[in-house]
């Protein structure tokens, strides 16, 4: 059994962590914070069934590796309706509003492709033309 020692530093879901890698090891680490109070350090020890597995990930964490974290809650945030609906329904909207104005932008030069243009002096000549009929 190997045992890599780091710390967290990359933030992922809930919880504000450092880290170098994107974080396969959420259940571990969030099992490990349960019942944490601010201001308590604590070393956690996170199985490889909880972390990356057997799998390991290549080329800096082998296989069956044990993670030891050293960790302390520094401040807990509630999360409120409004953060939530930012973080849940602001990415769809985006992604529904990026095709719905490719779509307005094609069809504006769509029709702009398809409008006749008229000459500047076919222009002057109708202004003179509705000036000579007043």
């Amino acid at each position: 059994m190997k045992v890599i020692l780091t710390s967290i530093r990359k933030h992922k879901s809930s919880l504000r962590c450092d880290c170098d890698q994107e974080a396969h090891y959420d259940s571990g680490l969030e099992q490990g914070l349960l019942d944490m109070c601010v201001g308590e350090k604590r070393k956690l020890t996170i199985p490889s069934n909880l972390a990356y597995g057997k799998r390991g990930f290549p080329p800096t964490i082998p296989g069956d590796t044990v993670l030891l974290f050293e960790t302390e809650l520094v401040t807990l945030v509630k999360s409120t309706y409004w953060k939530k609906m930012v973080d849940n329904v602001i990415p769809i909207v985006c992604l529904l509003l990026i095709p719905g104005l490719l779509c307005l932008i094609g069809y504006y030069l769509y029709s702009k492709a398809h409008t006749q243009k008229i000459s500047k002096r076919k222009a002057k000549e109708e202004k003179r033309g509705k000036a000579k009929n007043k």
